[in-house]
C-alpha cells in the first residue's frame, strides 16, 4: 500500500487556510481578564473578549496575543485580517507560546498574512517541536516525509517525530503512523500496529482515517482483530488521547462555522 506524501501532509498544508487549528489559550498570568475573556468568547462576545484579551497583553500576558491573533484569522468581533493576526502570532511566539509558534510556523509556509519564507516556518517548527509541542512535532515530519522546502526527504526522521507527536495524543500524527505502517518500503508492515493508529486516529476526529481503517478491518484475520483490539485498550489506558493532548496544551477549540 503507498501512501502518497500529499495525504500525509495535506492536513499541515491546509490547516491554516481551513484553520482548524483554530484554539483560544486559557493559560494565563493574569487570570481575572482571561477568564473573563474566555467566558465571553465562549457566549459569543467577541467584543468583550477582545477588550479583556487586550488588557491582559497589556499587562503581560503572551497567551493574550496568541488569542487576539486568533480573533483576527477568524474574524471574531473584528475585521479579518491574516496580516494582523500573523503580527500577534509573532508576539506570542517571541515570548514562549508554542501554539504561536506553530501556527505562525504555518502562516510563513503558506504565505498567509506574511511572505512565504520556508526557513522561517522551519525555525518555528523546530523550536515549537523541541520544546514537546505535538502539532509542530509532526509538521516537521510532514516536512521531512515529502521533502517540501530546504529539508532533504528523510522517511526515518518523520517517522521518528510523527511517533513522538502520535504517543502525545495528537490525532493526525496517529493517522500518519498508521499508514506509514502499510507501506512496505518505509517501514516494516505491522497491521496491528496500524489499525491501533488508525482507531486511535478516528477517535479523534480524523475523518481521513475511515477508509483506510475499514479496508485493513477487511483484511485482517479475526485472530488479528482480537489482538489489535485488546492491545488497543491497552494503548488508551497509557497514551493521551486526542481530547487530553489538548486539554494538556490548555486550549479551548473553536467551532469555524460558527
Amino acid at each position: 500500500m503507498r501512501v502518497r506524501s500529499q495525504t500525509i501532509l495535506k492536513p499541515v498544508i491546509t490547516g491554516l487556510v481551513a484553520v482548524i487549528l483554530v484554539g483560544i489559550l486559557s493559560i494565563s498570568t493574569v487570570q481575572a481578564d482571561m477568564k473573563t475573556g474566555l467566558e465571553a468568547f465562549a457566549v459569543k462576545d467577541y467584543k468583550r473578549a477582545y477588550r479583556e484579551f487586550e488588557a491582559a497583553w497589556k499587562v503581560g500576558d503572551p497567551a493574550a496575543a496568541y488569542n487576539i491573533g486568533m480573533m483576527y484569522d477568524g474574524g471574531y468581533g473584528v475585521s479579518n485580517s491574516h496580516m494582523e493576526a500573523t503580527r500577534w502570532y509573532r508576539l506570542a511566539a517571541d515570548r514562549g507560546i508554542v501554539e504561536a509558534m506553530n501556527v505562525l510556523g504555518i502562516a510563513y509556509m503558506r504565505g498567509r498574512g506574511v511572505r512565504e519564507d520556508f526557513h522561517a516556518a522551519l525555525e518555528l517548527f523546530f523550536k515549537a517541536a523541541a520544546l514537546g509541542y505535538a502539532p509542530a512535532q509532526y509538521s516537521l515530519g510532514a516536512l521531512y516525509y515529502s521533502g517540501l522546502g530546504p529539508l532533504k526527504i528523510n522517511a526515518a526522521k518523520a517517522i521518528e517525530l510523527f511517533t513522538e507527536s502520535a504517543n502525545a495524543g495528537h490525532a493526525p500524527a496517529q493517522f500518519a503512523v498508521g499508514q506509514l505502517l502499510l507501506e512496505d518500503n518505509v517501514v516494516e508492515v505491522d497491521k496491528i500496529a496500524a489499525w491501533q493508529w488508525l482507531a486511535l486516529a478516528l477517535e479523534g476526529g480524523q475523518r481521513m482515517a475511515r477508509r483506510p481503517f475499514d479496508k485493513l478491518t477487511a483484511q485482517m484475520t479475526p485472530a488479528e482483530l482480537s489482538e489489535a483490539k485488546t492491545a488497543l485498550k491497552e494503548i488508551r489506558a497509557s497514551r493521551p488521547t486526542q481530547s487530553q493532548a489538548k486539554s494538556n496544551s490548555k486550549s479551548m477549540e473553536i467551532n469555524k462555522s460558527e
